[in-house]
C-alpha cells in the first residue's frame, strides 16, 4: 500500500484530514486482492491493527491541532 506515511502524506491537518482518510480507503480498494489474501493468511488482528494505526494517527493529529492551548487528558 505504499507505506503508512505515503498514504496520508500531507493530509494531516484539519483542512485536509478527509482527503487523508479517502486516500487510505482508496489504497485499500486498489490493493483489495492483496489485503484479502493477507487478511485470510495472517491473524485478522494484524490487518485491523495496521488500518487502525493509519486512521488513528491521522485523527489524533487533527484533534491535537484543534485542541492547542486546551488542557485535555490522553486516554491512551
Amino acid at each position: 500500500m505504499g507505506g503508512r506515511k505515503a498514504c496520508v502524506a500531507g493530509q494531516k491537518t484539519y483542512d485536509t484530514w478527509l482527503e487523508g482518510i479517502a486516500q487510505i480507503f482508496e489504497a485499500v480498494l486498489e490493493n483489495k486482492p492483496f489485503i484479502m489474501n493477507v487478511y485470510h493468511a495472517v491473524a485478522h488482528e494484524k490487518v485491523e491493527q495496521y488500518l487502525y494505526k493509519l486512521t488513528y494517527e491521522l485523527i489524533v493529529n487533527v484533534v491535537e491541532e484543534k485542541c492547542k492551548g486546551i488542557a485535555i487528558a490522553d486516554g491512551g
